[in-house]
């Protein structure tokens, strides 16, 4: 539907998400993730390719100023060869322990869910005990799991 798509209509979601989630965005140091701006481009046009790489590296050159420790980046690649999408506080700071990473952890946890890598539960609900690794293939679960729970009601409701 072309007006879903309509410069007004990006505007108008993008405000009605800052509205939303704002404030939970900014309870677990997100902020930036629904403080966008909304870029239009004709994707018919042949300067797509070079417009979002030149978006891209300007994203990116906002975090090289932050010293990164190679330990993290260790760690969240090994957390990226785990089984599950999702792992205990506990394992995440046994793991943890393995890389020399201690008392840095939540700034581990802050850094990476900053920017979607990772999602600390616990930045929502300190009670939580568990960090999402694998955020899109969680998602990706999580959606598989109401497709599953609307079939089931659906054919419940035939029946």
């Amino acid at each position: 539907d072309e007006a879903a798509k309509s410069p007004l209509s990006l505007r108008v979601s993008l405000s009605t998400l800052r509205r939303e989630c704002g404030n939970v965005a900014k309870q677990m140091g997100v902020e930036d993730l629904v403080d966008i701006d909304i870029i239009l481009i004709d994707m018919e046009s042949n300067e797509v390719e070079n417009l979002l790489k030149d978006h891209l590296q300007k994203m990116f050159k906002q975090l090289e100023p932050q010293n990164i420790p190679k330990s993290w980046m260790c760690f969240r690649s090994s957390l990226a060869q785990h089984g599950s999408s999702y792992i205990n506080i506990e394992e995440l700071q046994h793991e943890a322990r393995k890389f020399g990473i201690k008392e840095s952890l939540e700034e581990f946890c802050k850094f990476f869910t900053s920017f979607g890598s990772i999602l600390d539960v616990r930045l929502v609900d300190p009670r939580s005990k568990y960090i999402i690794i694998k955020p899109y293939e969680y998602l990706l679960q999580l959606q598989l799991f109401f497709d599953q729970m609307k079939e089931t009601s659906s054919s419940e409701l035939i029946l």
